[in-house]
This record gives C-alpha cells, sequence and structure tokens, in this order.
C-alpha cells in the first residue's frame, strides 16, 4: 500500500510540474509579444518625433520667407541673397532638422529632413509678397 501512495504522489507530483512548464511558456511567450509590442511603440514615437521635426523645420523657414517678403517686397527678385543663412541655420538649431532651399525665379522649394522624416514646402511669390503655395505640403 505504500509504493501504491508513494506512486500516486509522484504521479500527482509530474503532474504539477507539467502544468507549471505551461503555464511558464504561455507566460514568456505573452512577455514576449509585449516586449514586441513595446518595442514597436517605441520605434512608432521616434517616428513621430522626427516627423513633427521636420515639419517645424520647414514652418520655421517659411514663416522667415514670409515674414522677409512683407518687410522687403522685392524678395523674389533678390533671389537667394532675399533669404539669410542664418535664418537656415538658426531653423536648423532649434528643430534639429537638415533644411536645405531651393531658390527659383518665382518659387522656393524649402526642405526639412529629421531621421528618414523628409518633408517639403513651396513658397511662391507674386507681384507683392510671398505666398504659401496650397497643396505643397508634402511629406515622405
Amino acid at each position: 500500500m505504500s509504493r501504491n501512495v508513494t506512486q500516486q504522489g509522484a504521479a500527482l507530483l509530474l503532474m504539477v510540474l507539467v502544468i507549471l512548464a505551461l503555464m511558464l511558456l504561455v507566460s514568456l511567450a505573452h512577455y514576449r509579444a509585449l516586449w514586441y509590442h513595446i518595442q514597436q511603440i517605441h520605434k512608432q514615437v521616434a517616428t513621430s518625433q522626427q516627423r513633427w521635426q521636420a515639419r517645424a523645420g520647414v514652418e520655421c523657414v517659411t514663416t522667415a520667407v514670409l515674414r522677409r517678403s512683407q518687410a522687403s517686397a522685392m524678395i523674389a527678385k533678390q533671389g537667394k541673397n532675399g533669404m539669410s543663412s542664418a535664418d537656415i541655420t538658426r531653423c536648423q538649431s532649434i528643430t534639429g532638422s537638415r533644411i536645405t532651399v531651393e531658390y527659383g525665379a518665382d518659387r522656393w522649394r524649402i526642405r526639412s529632413q529629421s531621421g528618414q522624416q523628409q518633408v517639403i514646402n513651396s513658397v511662391v511669390f507674386d507681384e507683392v509678397q510671398a505666398q504659401r503655395l496650397a497643396g505643397s505640403y508634402y511629406e515622405r
């Protein structure tokens, strides 16, 4: 009889160990899925921050161009001399994004890049002053 009780105790112990092992596997699988989800959220936050930094760079330079054009209606005729490189440098230091300006006769194209995110905006010059081109706000 004691041998039968010992075998039942060993069988019960084995069942408890199997159940605990299965519970451990399930909890590890849940932890791994949660870990990947947290990593994905961190990447999305970083991407969003880069996109907003790039947008801020474009807005900063665009605002500088529009303010300067309000002060001087001749900015379109001045070409790239109408835009101060100090304005671009200031906007780059504020936003932490890389900003380039392509100068054209009647349109300037402003590019701002932060990480993988790039934003492009165009400013068009009419006879009086600079204006933001409607529908020209592109993100990549």
